[in-house]
C-alpha cells in the first residue's frame, strides 16, 4: 500500500507540473481577451443642473452620449478605460441619446448638456494608457480553453485531496486497534473488555471503530478508563478503511491523468483559436 501511495504522489507531482505550466500559458493568453488595451479615463467633476452659457463653447467631437445614456470617447483607436453612466434622476431613460450634446469648457474639461442647454455632468479627460475589463468576453466561445484549464486545476486539486485522505490511513491509522463502541460511549475490545470511554465531542457513531493505541495506554489517575478524544478514533473497521483507502488512491490517479489531458486540450484549443 505504501508503494502504491508513493507512486500516486509521484504521478500527482508530474501531473501538477504539466497542468500548472499549460494552464498558465492558456490563461495568460485569455487575459488579453478579457482585459483589452484602453486609453484615457473620464473623471466626473460635477453633476448638474447648473446653467451654462454654451454659445461660446466649442463642441467636443471626441466624446458622445450613447444609447443607455453613457458618455464615452468617440475617437478612433483604443476605447476609453471607463464610461460615465448618467443617472435617471438627471436624465430620464426615455429621452434619446441624440438629444444630448457634449461641449468643451477649456482646460481639458467638458460638459454634457440636454436639449434645454442644462448641464447634466461636468467631467475631465485624463489621457493615460490602461486595461479595461470586457464582461461580454467572459461568456464567449474564445474562453472555452480557459474553462478547460480551470477544470484541469480543479481535478488536480481534488486528486491531491483524495491522495491526502489515503495517506492518513496508510501512514498512521493502519496501526490503530479495532474495537467496538457502545451507544452509551463505552469502548470495548472484540472480546468484551472495556478499553475506555469516548468523549462526546468526538461524534463517532456506535459500532465498529479503530482507535489509536497510544490513546488507550495512558489515562488520568482519577479515572478508571482513558477518555478517547476526537482525532484518536475513527468509525469503521480496518477492512472498510483499507477498501476506502485503495479507492481514494485509484481516484487520485484517475484525476491526475484526467487533469493532464484536459489541460493539454485547453492549451491546444488556445493555439488553434
Amino acid at each position: 500500500m505504501q508503494t502504491r501511495l508513493s507512486q500516486t504522489f509521484a504521478l500527482l507531482a508530474a501531473a501538477a507540473a504539466v497542468v500548472i505550466v499549460l494552464s498558465v500559458l492558456t490563461l495568460r493568453r485569455a487575459s488579453s481577451d478579457l482585459f483589452v488595451e484602453c486609453r484615457g479615463e473620464l473623471v466626473v467633476e460635477q453633476w448638474g443642473p447648473d446653467r451654462l452659457h454654451v454659445d461660446a463653447k466649442k463642441r467636443a467631437s471626441d466624446f458622445r452620449v450613447e444609447e443607455g445614456l453613457r458618455v464615452t470617447v468617440s475617437r478612433e483607436g483604443p476605447p476609453a478605460c471607463n464610461e460615465i453612466a448618467i443617472p435617471t434622476k438627471l436624465a430620464p431613460r426615455g429621452r434619446p441619446a441624440w438629444t444630448y450634446d457634449v461641449r468643451s469648457l477649456g482646460g481639458g474639461r467638458h460638459a454634457v448638456l440636454d436639449e434645454s442647454k442644462n448641464t447634466i455632468v461636468v467631467f475631465r479627460y485624463e489621457d493615460r494608457p490602461g486595461r479595461r475589463f470586457v464582461p461580454a468576453s467572459l461568456f464567449s466561445v474564445s474562453q472555452l480553453p480557459s474553462l478547460l484549464s480551470l477544470v484541469a486545476l480543479g481535478a488536480l486539486l481534488l486528486g491531491v485531496a483524495r491522495a491526502r485522505r489515503a495517506a492518513a490511513y496508510a501512514n498512521r491509522m493502519h496501526a490503530w486497534t479495532e474495537a467496538r463502541l457502545r451507544p452509551d460511549g463505552l469502548l470495548e475490545s472484540e472480546g468484551g473488555t472495556a478499553l475506555g470511554t469516548v468523549d462526546r465531542g468526538a461524534r463517532v457513531p456506535a459500532g465498529a471503530v479503530i482507535v489509536d493505541k497510544d490513546a488507550l495506554e495512558g489515562h488520568d489517575v482519577y479515572r478508571a478508563l482513558p477518555v478517547i478524544v476526537r482525532g484518536r478514533i475513527a468509525a469503521g473497521s480496518h477492512e472498510r478503511w483499507l477498501e476506502g483507502t485503495m479507492r481514494r488512491v485509484r481516484d487520485a490517479r484517475t484525476l491526475a491523468v484526467l487533469a493532464t489531458f484536459v489541460a493539454a486540450a485547453g492549451f491546444v484549443a488556445r493555439l488553434v483559436a
